[in-house]
């Protein structure tokens, strides 16, 4: 105890001191982490010396504001931020972490460490404020405004509904009938034309006229359907795909308005809803998204949902486990998120046991939800798919990682390569040169070209050299993994990626010259007309030259980067606070994390639920029941 109050009058003396340490290293760590192979950009700048300012003075006020618990919460999330920046640095400019020599480690952990300190220092202020930033955006004049307008009715639904519609007509104006992009085409080439059209190479999967599960069945039939009922109804195909652009963006941003809906049920403070609608309305990307023809749109709608609807659990279990219709309406979610995309299940599977876990009083009806939904996920992956004739998805994409670890090996290792272990690598590509096919950023130039068959035909071997490769190449392992799934992590990539050819927002539709000599080639293509056409050059080049990345701090909006950040952070103060009920959410947004990190390339609409999910998690993050308590207890311990 004796050594404890040294300590801490140890600590009060020389304060600025210690601060200033802390903050010369964080500025040090700071410059370090700028994508840049400049090390002078700080270091010989009169910005170093305002960073050293600012970083003193928020590290020196975190020191007296300190508590245990502050600093164990904040050192943990603050090491997971610092080392997406620092990696993320290394990988966009040099594609390599450099773990060895052993200089080179001391660099990374020099540099991961300096930052965590003026990280901590901002998450302990967080902390420490929070309640208070609650308390003064109450009591803000606007909050008058929640007494005749900022209330969870249908009215304030329907209204905001209507001004997002408003704001959202302009872009479907320009981008009339929609955007016809992404892998619209080749979902449309399975049912519409039964001539056989192999585009394996390219689309990952052959159209002849046979449903197939590389996309999911749903979302095929739905783009399908609206496309046919145009053309049977006003003889267009176009109009058909105006039908799908009107009907998503009414579904889309009904879920956004609900979303508004609930952060007034939340009793969120009305700045927070009212940057909420702001943001859902106006921020180009979801007005963009919900005129394109990607099942990514409507998956992100029903997971925002499936947020709202287990916090409804988290926030009353007893409402919810004694209405039926709260309990139907949750397993009609869940069922669509896993029909609307193949990762849906895998995102059910790791929420269950968290799920039944905080559902401690109600474990059996808990049980019976969770069994009905992965019952229905089966039953409509085998006998509705053997009912529909569908043809399983091929296995490759599952493997899509180790492929690319292996195929960095052979280029980055192949002289410490066997004879034998080469050739087992060779049976299972169509490839010349798998080394040379290899790209950093998405694995569908290898993985296109792998041979499933002949890798089930002797798993035991291929499994065994996957490993035997990995124990001498480990290093090619480590950077191959990082570099495909660098964008879902590390916030300041710059787009659009030249090492992945996929666009990072698709605006100009496909046009049969994109891959094919002659026009007669089985597929559906579907011409832009736009009805705004000075506002379909702006998109266009807008999402060509991703100049929202000129704009500061607009810029993270559009960052997939930032929204792994965001889950970070969110799940910091919930720990902080000991309101663990809350991380259930999360859990589902980091499960839907863990597949982007494991899919083939990094793109923005693969990470957008997550992105969707953003003004959810700020309006809890603000009303968190009991801050002020905790805050009084620390005082009392202090």
């Amino acid at each position: 105890m004796k050594q404890k109050i040294e300590f801490n009058e140890f600590v009060n003396r020389y304060r600025l001191l210690i601060a200033a340490f802390f903050s010369f290293c964080s500025t040090l760590g700071f410059a370090y982490s700028i994508k840049t192979d400049d090390i002078t950009i700080l270091s010989n700048s009169i910005w170093s010396l305002l960073f050293f300012c600012i970083f003193t003075f928020i590290i020196y006020h975190a020191m007296k504001l300190c508590s245990k618990r502050k600093l164990v919460v904040g050192i943990l999330a603050s090491a997971v931020l610092s080392i997406t920046l620092v990696f993320g640095k290394s990988l966009y400019l040099s594609d390599h972490v450099a773990f060895w020599p052993f200089t080179s480690l001391l660099k990374l952990l020099a540099a991961i460490g300096s930052l965590i300190f003026i990280f901590t220092s901002l998450f302990i202020v967080v902390f420490h404020y929070l309640p208070k930033a609650q308390e003064f955006l109450l009591r803000l004049r606007i909050e008058k405004t929640n007494k005749t307008f900022f209330k969870p009715n249908i009215k304030f639904f329907l209204i905001i509904w209507g001004i997002i519609l408003v704001c959202w007509l302009p872009t479907f104006l320009a981008a009339y009938p929609g955007v016809y992009n992404y892998d619209a085409p080749w979902q449309i080439g399975q049912i519409f034309d039964h001539t056989e059209v192999d585009l394996s190479r390219i689309a990952g999967v052959s159209t002849n006229g046979q449903l197939n599960a590389h996309h999911p069945i749903l979302h095929t039939l739905y783009l399908y359907g609206t496309i046919m009922l145009g053309n049977i109804i006003f003889g267009s195909y176009s109009a058909g795909l105006a039908i799908y652009s009107i009907t998503q963006l009414l579904m889309l941003s009904a879920a956004f308005s609900y979303a508004c809906y609930y952060l007034t049920k939340l009793k969120a403070p009305v700045v927070i809803t009212l940057l909420s609608i702001i943001y859902y309305a106006l921020v180009p990307i979801h007005a963009i998204f919900s005129v394109s023809a990607t099942k990514d749109v409507l998956f992100a709608a029903v997971v925002l949902l499936v947020v709202l609807f287990v916090l409804d659990m988290v926030k009353n279990q007893e409402k919810f486990y004694h209405s039926i219709f709260l309990m139907i309406r949750f397993v009609v979610a869940i069922c669509l998120m896993m029909f609307l995309r193949n990762n849906g299940f895998y995102m059910l599977l790791l929420l269950i046991p968290f799920f039944i876990w905080f559902s401690k009083k109600h474990w059996i009806k808990a049980v019976i939800i969770c069994v009905i939904c992965v019952a229905a996920n089966f039953l409509y992956t085998g006998p509705l798919y053997n009912a529909a004739n569908v043809q399983k998805g091929d296995a490759r994409e599952a493997l899509s990682i180790p492929l690319q670890q292996v195929a960095r090996a052979v280029r980055d290792n192949g002289d410490e390569l066997t004879e034998e272990e080469l050739s087992a690598v060779y049976e299972l590509f169509d490839l010349d040169d798998v080394g040379q096919a290899y790209n950093p950023r998405t694995a569908d130039l290898v993985k296109n070209y792998f041979d499933t068959e002949q890798f089930k035909s002797d798993l035991g071997k291929y499994m065994s050299l996957y490993f035997s490769i990995g124990f001498k190449a480990p290093q090619a392992y480590v950077d191959a993994f990082l570099s495909n799934n660098i964008g879902s992590w590390y916030p300041d990539m710059n787009y659009p990626d030249p090492l992945a050819y996929h666009p990072y927002i698709a605006w100009d539709n496909y046009q049969w010259s994109d891959y094919f000599d002659t026009e007669e080639n089985g597929f559906l293509w579907i011409e832009r007309q736009s009805l705004f056409p000075a506002l379909d050059k702006a998109y266009s080049s807008f999402t060509a030259n991703a100049s929202h990345q000129k704009i500061p701090m607009i810029s993270m909006l559009f960052s997939p980067g930032f929204g792994f950040w965001c889950l970070i952070i969110f799940s910091a103060i919930c720990i902080y606070y000991k309101k663990y009920r809350y991380l259930l959410p999360i859990v589902i947004l980091f499960a839907l994390w863990i597949t982007i990190i494991l899919s083939p390339v990094s793109l923005l609409r693969y990470s957008y639920p997550i992105m969707v999910c953003i003004p959810i998690l700020t309006g809890i993050s603000f009303t968190l029941p009991g801050p002020q308590k905790m805050k009084e207890k620390e005082l009392m311990k202090t």
